[in-house]
């Protein structure tokens, strides 16, 4: 989820930074500040996003978790009973443990990037969702520019759109 958070501000950072560079500040420009941390905990979108993913990749999850414990089981046995087997026994064991490993590695590899991958594809849907809010309070509000809080060195809570955009995104 950190992962996440990060390209979320990264992203929003740089929207958001691209426009503030390119406009001439007048002065008398209304500014917002939003708050990404909060909206990434509070937004509804999320939940379900984490929610879906979880439904999603928990039975891969579960049989990797299995497979994996299937390979501590041989390795304890290896270990275990390596005294008492005979050398063929013994190699045909470590042989079986190297290529389930390997296998593991693999399957573990391909379901880090199909996670990874899902988790992109519904952010970046919800980024989009997020920018459609953001845009809407600050076409309403009269904003020229709408910043990320952490991108701000100092803000005023009188400034602080987050409050309006969560209420938008808690319609949708």
């Amino acid at each position: 989820m950190k992962k996440l958070s990060c390209l979320l501000l990264l992203a929003f950072g740089f929207f958001t930074s691209a426009a503030a560079f390119a406009a001439d500040a007048p002065s008398s420009m209304k500014i917002g500040i939003l708050d990404a941390e909060r909206i990434l905990r509070t937004a509804p979108q999320i939940a379900v996003i984490n929610k879906d993913l979880e439904k999603r990749f928990r039975p891969i999850h579960d049989k990797i978790m299995k497979e994996q414990q299937a390979v501590q089981a041989e390795i304890d046995k290896l270990n275990r009973d390596n005294a008492t087997m005979t050398e063929k026994e013994r190699s045909s064991l470590q042989d079986k443990i190297l290529a389930d490993r390997s296998n593991l590695r693999g399957e573990q590899d391909n379901f880090q990037q199909t996670i990874n991958s899902a988790q992109d594809q519904a952010m970046a849907k919800f980024m989009e969702t997020l920018k459609a809010a953001v845009n809407k309070v600050a076409t309403e509000q009269h904003y020229d520019l709408v910043l990320l809080k952490q991108a701000a060195a100092y803000s005023t809570s009188k400034l602080d759109v987050t409050e309006p955009v969560l209420a938008i995104l808690d319609k949708k």
